[in-house]
Parts: structure tokens; sequence; C-alpha cells
């Protein structure tokens, strides 16, 4: 990982004013290039051609559905994006399901 941190053809050495460079790079970037979109006046649901009326119904899940989901994994396999291990997660299923279960509801 480089030490500097090239800013405006200025080079930044400082940890914590390069932090400050890409906090404030990150917090600007979205709404600078907002700015740079066309107004307009069409509503967005203008280019939503097939308009869904219909809902759909998801039967809630229980916490023993939990439970038995997560018992059916298999240890030892490899983490998600997330770097959560499945092991762990059977290992904390006890104490989690309740929380979970209200999140995924």
């Amino acid at each position: 990982m480089p030490f500097s941190f090239v800013h405006n053809d200025q080079q930044i050495n400082d940890p914590l004013e390069i932090a400050n460079k890409f906090c404030e790079y990150f917090t600007n970037v979205g709404p600078s290039l907002a700015e740079k979109l066309p107004t307009s006046t069409i509503p967005p649901d203008f280019y939503l051609k097939k308009r869904m009326f219909e809902s759909i119904f998801l039967k809630p899940v229980s916490v023993n559905e939990l439970r038995d989901i997560a018992n059916s994994f298999k240890l030892g396999k490899a983490c998600g994006f997330e770097e959560i291990k499945i092991d762990d997660v059977k290992l904390n299923m006890d104490s989690i399901a309740g929380p979970l279960c209200h999140i995924i509801n």
C-alpha cells in the first residue's frame, strides 16, 4: 500500500491528511455528480411502462425455521463477502435467532 498520495499535484505523506482527502472525495462525489445531471420535468414513473398493481406476500419466518435452516448448512464452508463463518452462525444461533427473525420479517 502506498504511503503517499498526490492531490492537486501536491504529494501528501501524512496518513491523517490522506484519510481526510479520501473522506472529502467520497463525501462529495455523489452531490458533485448529481449537480451535473440535467433537470427534467418528466416524473420518474413516466419511464415505468408496465405498471404492477399486484403485491406479494411472504409468510413470516419463525425462529425454529431459522434454526432448522442454519442446522442444514455444512460446517467449514468458505465465508461470503461479509466474512461471517457459517460455523459461527450455527454456534450462536440460539442467541441471534430472535433478532435475526425480527430483521427478516
